[in-house]
């Protein structure tokens, strides 16, 4: 007969002598009658255990069956008797078990192991109106056996270990080489009931472990304890707490283990480990900027940007240049982890005006804006619509400085749910935004030396190089003169009527003359020529690689006429005029100052013969026209 069959039948030979209770049995109601309790003590002892049985369904089982079977009180009421007992095939247990008093019965713990028991008893109850079987079960074990499984070496159960197991932590109490002897509810539901815990502590942190029991002295302080603890899925759990010998006192008479499952925290502290890590890992590569700061702003923009989101294991990074009007602010970079690419973006109405109104308020307040969940925190809860927009849930909103002031805001975007931001993390933030700080202020350093170095050699009104620009680039050109067939020209151009024009309508609308002057005979010459100012309203122009000495007359000739047509400057339209005078390589001399000299001379024959036209150098001229003091103004 199968077991399945012989629970069975155990119920209906049982229960015959009491057809009358038909309803459902409710367990929760039930309650052991004391004479019960007074039976098994008298048969057993407390090793005794209860069973209560109808219809082949466990209605109870005493706790000390069930701790003994490695089960918890309430975990056997409702199942059926089958469960204690071994499949077919696999267990010592007879065929068909006997049922008589004094019989041998093998029940299978909750771990799969048989534990051997006496039936001691095999009673109807007549003690209450419950109409169940009792059978009164003594475990045919050794004294250390029993202790294995129920503690019974130290006292029966007591109030406070009824307590213990309403107690979230794991309890037990153990033999100084780690037997245990008692256990609460906790620790037999993540552990079982398993004799030797040493077994069950992880290979790696069982020497530490035992080594913790033996430093525990008798009536000592805590020893603290931390291992990883084998759960009954055979998965690891990680536990904290301590242990103390208490062997010297009578209600517990061992080793005193109190411990909580730090799993979660163990795994959180080693999720915090592995980001301090990946920050460590993108600070340095920061870090490598800051010691040499790159003066491409944009480029070292896309590196700070990328590595802050990475670092931080958020989803986007961007940095916004704030202005008053809302039209100017704008996103200069920003990084999308999602998407894996960079944008740029423009404050797009309405919503951009709500983070427009943040940025400014961030700017405002000179320190950092960390929100963990956009929906939640008051201080953002009027700048939402931004945010709603773009799907962003957690933000960290950095000022960073510009020069004297804040002028820009890092914006560390989490989307899709709300993120706690640690305090780790927004000093990192902090520490890119004044990375982002210092590359701005290495960018204006570059701008200034490269703006310094050029108006060391151009002309600050114009942009026209001056004559220390020409002097240099004549100095390149000359000595390669004399190796080539072409010729060179210079022209020396001199403005008609602008001193009346800077007398009558003032500075300011002189400087803008010189400037539209300046753009004009930029117009004019050819891409390898050289025009500069000299000061004043005097111009130079070197024209190189002249095949034909008829080009020098062309030139000349655009020259004037590009100056005769009217100026509208300062809401004014002047008339002026051009004079040139014009020498030539090598005919009138091979080095620039002499041209240059030659060249005035013939300048001052154009002014002599009218003005507004250009003359080349003749020899005569050298006698019949003293030099000319120039007037122009500097």
């Amino acid at each position: 007969m199968c077991t399945r069959a012989w629970a069975r039948a155990v119920a209906a030979h049982d229960m015959a002598s009491d057809n009358s209770y038909n309803s459902p049995f409710d367990a929760s109601t039930f309650i052991i009658p004391e004479g019960w309790h007074a039976f098994s003590d008298l048969l057993g002892g407390v090793d005794t255990g209860l069973l209560f049985l109808r219809d082949g369904m466990i209605v109870h089982a005493n706790s000390t069956l069930a701790t003994q079977l490695g089960y918890t009180d309430d975990e056997l009421a409702g199942q059926p008797l089958e469960i204690l007992f071994q499949p077919s095939g696999t267990s010592t247990q007879p065929a068909q078990p006997s049922m008589e008093d004094g019989s041998d019965m093998y029940l299978r713990t909750k771990g799969g192991a048989q534990v051997h028991y006496q039936l001691v008893a095999n009673r109807v109850d007549t003690f209450s109106d419950a109409g169940c079987v009792i059978w009164v079960l003594q475990p045919m074990l050794s004294s250390a056996e029993v202790d294995q499984l129920t503690g019974d070496d130290a006292p029966p159960p007591t109030e406070a270990s009824s307590l213990t197991d309403h107690l979230p932590d794991l309890i037990a109490v153990c033999t100084p080489d780690a037997n245990l002897r008692y256990s609460n509810r906790a620790f037999r539901n993540a552990v079982g009931t398993h004799a030797d815990i040493a077994q069950q502590v992880h290979e790696e942190d069982r020497p530490r472990f035992v080594e913790s029991l033996a430093q525990a002295q008798p009536d000592g302080p805590a020893v603290p304890l931390a291992f990883r603890l084998r759960g009954q899925g055979g998965s690891y759990r990680h536990v904290a707490g301590e242990v103390r010998n208490l062997q010297n006192q009578k209600d517990v008479g061992g080793l005193l283990l109190s411990l909580r499952d730090v799993t979660d925290d163990v795994q959180r502290q080693q999720g915090v480990e592995l980001d301090k890590k990946r920050q460590l890992h993108y600070l340095n590569r920061l870090m490598r900027i800051a010691q040499h700061p790159h003066a491409n702003f944009s480029s070292a923009l896309k590196v700070i940007l990328k590595s802050a989101t990475k670092a931080l294991g958020t989803h986007r990074c961007s940095y916004w240049d704030v202005h008053d009007d809302p039209q100017k602010t704008r996103c200069m970079l920003a990084y999308d982890e999602l998407r894996q690419n960079y944008h740029e973006e423009q404050l797009s109405l309405p919503s951009g005006m709500s983070l427009h109104s943040l940025l400014q308020r961030v700017l405002g307040s000179d320190h950092q804006l960390v929100v963990a969940d956009v929906d939640q925190d008051p201080r953002v809860a009027v700048y939402c619509e931004y945010f709603h927009a773009n799907q962003v849930k957690a933000v960290i909103a950095m000022p960073v400085r510009h020069g004297d002031a804040y002028a820009g805001v890092l914006l560390l975007s989490h989307v899709g749910e709300a993120r706690q931001w640690r305090r780790d993390e927004s000093d990192f933030a902090e520490i890119v935004a004044g990375l982002i700080a210092l590359i701005l202020k290495e960018v204006d350093r570059v701008r200034a030396e490269a703006q310094a170095k050029h108006f060391a050699r151009h002309d600050r009104l114009t942009g026209l190089p001056n004559r220390d620009s020409l002097l240099d680039q004549a100095a390149d050109i000359f000595p390669k003169m004399t190796t080539r067939a072409n010729t060179l020209a210079a022209f020396f151009i001199d403005l008609d009527g602008f001193k009346e024009v800077n007398d009558t309508l003032g500075k300011d609308v002189g400087d803008e003359l010189l400037k539209a002057s300046a753009m004009r005979l930029r117009n004019v010459v050819r891409k390898n020529d050289i025009v500069a100012r000299l000061g004043g309203d005097e111009f130079v122009l070197l024209a190189v690689n002249l095949s034909d000495m008829r080009i020098a007359d062309d030139i000349a000739t655009q020259l004037v006429d590009t100056m005769r047509g009217a100026f509208s400057v300062g809401g004014h339209k002047v008339q002026i005029s051009a004079s040139v005078g014009i020498a030539i390589y090598p005919f009138d001399g091979t080095d620039l100052d002499t041209l240059m000299k030659k060249a005035d001379i013939a300048l001052v024959e154009a002014k002599r013969s009218g003005r507004d036209q250009y003359r080349m150098f003749r020899p005569q001229l050298n006698d019949s026209t003293p030099p000319t003091p120039r007037t122009g103004r500097n």
